[in-house]
């Protein structure tokens, strides 16, 4: 979907999905291990879909930098260029200490190694929604399958003591 405001100047082409909301959302984990490996598309949905890489800690929350079908190294690149220019860590509108100022620079270097796959490294998507996909390239028959697809579980506990009080209230 595209907006674009002639009023304000606001522009989104961000992908929406039009599915059904599912009962359980799911958890995507892939390892990423070469350049092969940031070429598969991935489908981020705008509003439910967070990413994470655990080895260098950038957690992208829900509803950050739209949605996207993309390259997964084109999204890392995307990640990389709104931090390092729109974060002030020099200059004299920099409000960070210098340790934070070196731990910031320490992230983004590692967020370039991941993007150049000089390194292996875990990327989590997380759709409470399932309204999200990341392109699977496994070969079983190879025995190469570095992706996991979580279902989430209901947790039919609360529900199971909710019902109980409505009973016990009904008595």
């Amino acid at each position: 979907m595209s907006i674009n405001c002639e009023s304000c100047g606001y522009r989104d082409n961000g992908v929406k999905t039009g599915a059904a909301i599912f009962e359980k959302g799911k958890r995507i984990t892939l390892r990423m291990e070469d350049r092969e490996d940031l070429s598969r598309d991935i489908l981020k949905e705008s509003e439910t879909c967070g990413l994470t890489i655990p080895e260098i800690d950038p957690a992208l929350q829900p509803g950050t930098l739209g949605g996207r079908f993309i390259a997964v190294e084109s999204i890392l690149e995307q990640v990389y260029e709104e931090l390092s220019e729109k974060v002030h860590a020099v200059g004299d509108s920099s409000m960070m200490v210098v340790e934070d100022r070196q731990k910031f620079q320490r992230f983004l270097k590692q967020l370039k190694e991941v993007t150049n796959a000089e390194k292996p490294f875990a990327l989590i998507l997380d759709d409470p929604l399932m309204n999200s996909y990341l392109q699977n390239f496994k070969n079983e028959e190879l025995g190469l399958n570095n992706m996991k697809v979580e279902n989430y579980i209901v947790d039919n506990t609360n529900e199971a003591k909710e019902e109980k009080s409505i009973e016990e209230v009904a008595s």
